[in-house]
């Protein structure tokens, strides 16, 4: 069976290489459909300080621990609206890892921390708010007594009380 003569397009010597090069062109047009590699830390450290160096680095893994949440929560059923609100203005904050490496109650032995966090003027506080609250503790745990029939306070020397 041959095809209708009209139905043939007319082969033109510059219609071939005209499409690949519109095609190349509207290629070029595009943004690239894979992020582009972010050198790594020790690719660039010749040029930064070791504390840039490292800060770069936290940034980039936390950039990575972003994007690898984002699909998990993605996956979870989260839409793209609340991750946009969650992470787009979301950063790498280095001196927050510096206050949590230091934070007292891992770098003191505990009996110092503890004479330093409580302190009698904390522990009055303390005291004063217990009395204020005490209304409210002893209803919550008159509740707690009669659902389960044992006080959470009893451990604290307050369960004689509550019997009244």
């Amino acid at each position: 069976m041959q095809t209708p003569s009209h139905l043939v397009a007319p082969c033109h010597s510059w219609l071939i290489p005209a499409l690949l090069a519109l095609f190349a062109l509207t290629g070029c047009a595009f943004a690239p459909s894979v992020l582009p590699v972010v050198p790594t830390p020790s690719q660039i450290a010749g040029n930064l300080t070791q504390a840039e160096s490292d800060e770069l680095e936290h940034s980039q893994k936390f950039a990575q621990w972003v994007a690898d949440f984002s699909v998990f929560a993605r996956a979870a059923g989260i839409d793209e609206a609340t991750l946009h609100i969650a992470f787009d203005d979301v950063r790498f904050v280095p001196r927050s890892v510096e206050l949590d490496r230091t934070q007292p109650e891992f770098t003191r032995t505990v009996w110092s921390y503890l004479d330093n966090a409580l302190s009698p003027q904390r522990i009055v506080r303390g005291q004063d708010k217990l009395s204020q609250l005490r209304p409210q503790i002893d209803a919550i745990a008159r509740v707690a007594l009669r659902n389960s029939g044992r006080s959470p306070c009893r451990d604290l020397g307050h369960g004689e009380q509550l019997r009244q």
